[in-house]
């Protein structure tokens, strides 16, 4: 009886810290896996708002040198016809004006606020001493001329702002009030991506914590920024909130983009922990209940086998003491308690029965999370799939403000109202210019895109023909020295890897047209299993330091006055070579140079 009892205590503690360590694993599994996910779509609607953000502040820049660009003399009427189009064009403002250095209001959208002093609002003030955007706020003038919205949803405004010049005079401020719905939407359109359930949430908080957009109070937290810092930098992790609901929660900030400095939004996801991590505590309560039923049985089964183990040497033991002539010997008499090695047999064989059943188990426990982890991995791969088609969706809607920028540039350069003098036209033909310049960076961006996407097409690729066709095509008509080494014949895929000689010759013709004596030299070498295809110029080179940044998207290490440029193609350069299994670098000094290679493998991959 005492094995018996001891073999069933004894499955109870293994029953239990087996099922206790797998149902844990499994619950931190999942938590992982859902905090990856909140933070994707976090990820993602923080792209989208900085992007948004940094085109208003851009626009409303833009717009202010058109003063310089028309005349020294403010027109009333021309300005108000300028600011309806560029709202009708992009409905998300609620008003744009211009105002004098007085703060007298000039001309504005819808003729609101004309004649009205806005002296002393923040963004009139902050836009005299240069570009400025102001965080959120109630509206105050316009509340009362705007049309009514329902009493739950007061208008909110983000203010955009910039100095209006005239040659090194300063003649008024443009600003414009963004309507927070822009944002709203976007939040909207992150939730309704399909990537989660409805009981997933969305808050967009301030710098000092306030609460922008998101469930109504009490059920959000109110943050400090020490608080907000924290979670931001965190991985996403289960928190309790101030309604007694713990919630499974990540947090990313927003950053501003190139000269947009950002206004310090933090973009919170959460989902209620129950919800989150429902499938696994289902599964925990299973194994827990599977371990103590096992437990149970295995204590049962034990107490019964010692029993019928013990029965025959209880029979020889009585016959033993019979034959010596014991006068106690009965079937019932008692052989001085249980055979303990007996028992103690018995109940390693069930306990080995039972630990067969139980690896059983957590094989198919196993099985359970590995088809978990290929679901989850198709969940992320249409993820990404969808981030792509972001990407493609926003890179098309910025075709909208360049089409609105142009069509003001075409009007003032065929305006016969006001003559524009020589340096006016050319400015106008300066900022069309811009205009072609931000449709060639759509068109990279969109092509970034394909790179990716496109199935690759290996083949035999003669790099010496492709080379020279590219130099063919940029060629203009400057002394540069080319040297040109036989380059072998590469495997992989010709339309790609053109675009990558493409962008690494046209590099070095750039940055090496201002030296006297431009020189560019290609060549090959073999390196173990790879080739290594290199360029070399003599042009302005960089600095080693920032090297890390080379080949990321939209990272420039000279300015646009200087060498023009979108800041894509070594980006574009970089991902076909990776899709090629091969690796890319550079190497060189300021006013020295640079060197730019790539390598590919000798041999196509297998199949």
């Amino acid at each position: 009886m005492k094995i018996g009892l001891a073999f069933a205590g004894l499955a109870a503690v293994l029953f239990a810290a087996v099922g206790g360590l797998s149902g844990q694993h499994v619950r931190d599994e999942m938590s992982q896996r859902s905090g990856e996910t909140l933070q994707h779509i976090g990820s993602r609607l923080v792209g989208a708002l900085d992007a948004g953000m940094f085109e208003r502040y851009r626009e409303i820049q833009n717009l202010a040198t058109l003063q310089s660009l028309i005349d020294a003399e403010v027109d009333a009427d021309a300005w108000r016809a300028l600011l309806d189009r560029l709202q009708a064009t992009l409905p998300y403002y609620s008003w744009i004006g211009f105002a004098d250095t007085q703060g007298k209001v000039i001309a504005a959208t819808g003729g609101l606020l004309e004649g009205r002093d806005v002296s002393a609002r923040p963004w009139f003030a902050e836009g005299l001493r240069g570009p400025a955007v102001g965080d959120v706020h109630d509206a105050l003038l316009l509340a009362s001329l705007l049309p009514r919205r329902p009493a739950a949803e007061p208008l909110r405004l983000v203010d955009f702002s910039a100095p209006v010049r005239f040659g090194n005079r300063t003649t008024g401020v443009l600003g414009a009030h963004l309507d927070l719905r822009w944002a709203d939407d976007l939040r909207r359109a992150a939730l309704a991506s399909g990537e989660v359930g409805g009981d997933v949430e969305i808050i967009v908080l301030s710098r000092s914590g306030t609460v922008l957009l998101g469930p109504p109070a009490p059920q959000v937290l109110s943050w400090h920024p020490t608080q907000i810092a924290d979670l931001s930098h965190g991985p996403p992790r289960i928190r309790t909130w101030s309604d007694g609901r713990a919630y499974l929660t990540a947090a990313l900030p927003t950053r501003g983009q190139a000269d947009y400095p950002g206004i310090g939004w933090t973009i919170v996801v959460r989902q209620p922990a129950d919800a989150a991590l429902a499938s696994a505590d289902a599964l925990r309560q299973r194994i827990w209940l599977y371990g103590l039923f096992g437990a149970l049985l295995f204590g049962l089964a034990g107490w019964w086998l010692s029993g019928w183990v013990t029965a025959p040497l209880r029979a020889i033991a009585l016959q033993a003491r019979r034959l010596v002539g014991a006068k106690d010997a009965d079937e019932h008499s008692p052989l001085g308690g249980p055979n303990e090695i007996a028992q103690l047999a018995g109940s390693l064989t069930q306990l080995v029965a039972q630990l067969r059943q139980r690896e059983q188990e957590l094989l198919e426990l196993t099985s359970t999370l590995e088809a978990r982890v290929v679901q989850r991995t198709a969940l992320l791969d249409d993820a990404n799939a969808d981030l792509r088609s972001f990407g493609r969706s926003v890179s098309h809607d910025i075709r909208g403000p360049i089409a609105a920028m142009g069509q003001v540039v075409d009007m003032l350069l065929h305006s016969g109202q006001h003559p524009l003098a020589d340096p006016t036209r050319k400015a106008l033909v300066l900022v069309r210019g811009e205009c072609a310049r931000m449709t060639a960076l759509v068109d990279e961006l969109m092509l970034l895109a394909q790179v990716e996407e496109r199935p690759l097409s290996f083949g035999p690729v003669p790099m010496e023909a492709l080379v020279d066709q590219v130099l063919a095509g940029l060629h203009d008509g400057r002394t540069t020295a080319v040297v040109h080494r036989p380059l072998p014949v590469a495997h992989g895929d010709e339309v790609l890897l053109r675009q990558v000689w493409q962008n690494l010759l046209a590099n070095a013709y750039k940055f090496s047209s201002r030296v006297m004596s431009p020189r560019l030299e290609i060549r090959c070498r073999r390196e173990g299993d790879e080739w290594i295809y290199e360029v070399q110029d003599n042009g302005a080179g960089f600095d080693m330091a920032a090297s890390e940044h080379l080949f990321g998207a939209f990272r420039r290490l000279h300015s646009t006055a200087d060498f023009p440029g979108t800041g894509v193609g070594l980006s574009l350069v970089k991902r076909i070579v990776h899709r090629h299994g091969g690796r890319v670098g550079a190497r060189s000094e300021v006013g020295r140079g640079a060197l730019f290679f790539f390598s590919l493998p000798l041999q196509p991959p297998q199949g």
